[in-house]
């Protein structure tokens, strides 16, 4: 990250750049509007991505969460009839609630299923809360609203064994439609493996193999779910751990493969 002194100093030479070339700051028209919003939050988002799970390092970047979130709110402020900013800042505050208990001691991810619940920060999911429901006032129903839909089911759910797949399912498949995203397909492929069991979420997986064949999580997400099938999940991590850069999701994939290593050997015995 930047200093402060080193922003100020850009900060500075623009403003000298703009009085030195006589550049003057026009309001955009409203026909401009709509696609700046979905430009800067777009930035935001990947800023939020960033601080959520960084492609190296540590597996977190508190900084940017909280930046993103920042950001977030004062978007709220000056756009306040926009559904999806509201939306992207209710998913924003619900992770950053989460966030002492994503990591363990030692840096290791904890997965949300083990999670300790009560340690999750109690004003940070109000304001989630409260976000999505102004979105849901403004009949927000775009990516972003979606996504903290999704998550808000998540937070909300008293265990992960209580947590609604079904409706997380149906929100998946309404974002999917929506966006064509390969990452959405997948991460619909683990709700449909809680619904319905890990060989439904197998099927739904097999069509995204070319379309994702560098991402980590795919091979990560099928191990999962052979191994719950009773089938080897060996090669999926092994490939999995292949491509991951982030350091504390290797460390997680390290000892999800040692695990199944141990027990396969055991059970040669």
């Amino acid at each position: 990250m930047c200093s402060e002194a080193t922003i100020s100093q850009r900060i500075l030479r623009a403003k000298l750049t703009i009085a030195e070339k006589g550049l003057e700051y026009v309001t955009p028209e409203r026909s401009e509007l709509r696609e700046r919003v979905v430009s800067t939050l777009a930035v935001v988002y990947a800023l939020f991505n960033e601080g959520h799970t960084g492609r190296t390092g540590p597996l977190m970047r508190l900084d940017l969460q909280s930046e993103s979130l920042r950001l977030g709110r004062l978007l709220g402020e000056l756009l306040p009839n926009e559904a999806e900013v509201f939306g992207l800042t209710a998913m924003i505050a619900f992770s950053v609630a989460r966030a002492a208990e994503r990591v363990d001691d030692k840096g290791v991810p904890i997965l949300l299923a083990k999670q300790v619940r009560s340690r999750w920060d109690k004003a940070l999911l109000r304001e989630g809360l409260l976000e999505l429901q102004r979105a849901r006032s403004l009949r927000g129903r775009g990516p972003y609203v979606l996504q903290a839909e999704i998550s808000a089911y998540h937070v909300t759910a008293p265990t992960w064994e209580s947590t609604d797949w079904n409706a997380i399912l149906c929100l998946y498949d309404e974002l999917l439609e929506q966006t064509g995203s390969p990452i959405v397909a997948l991460n619909r492929a683990i709700a449909v493996s809680m619904c319905h069991g890990p060989e439904y979420g197998l099927r739904e997986l097999a069509a995204l193999g070319p379309l994702l064949v560098d991402y980590h999580l795919l091979y990560a997400t099928r191990a999962d779910f052979l191994d719950r099938a009773g089938r080897d999940p060996l090669p999926d991590l092994q490939k999995a751990l292949s491509l991951v850069t982030n350091d504390g999701e290797r460390r997680l994939l390290q000892q999800r493969y040692e695990l199944v290593t141990r027990r396969a050997s055991d059970q040669e015995r």
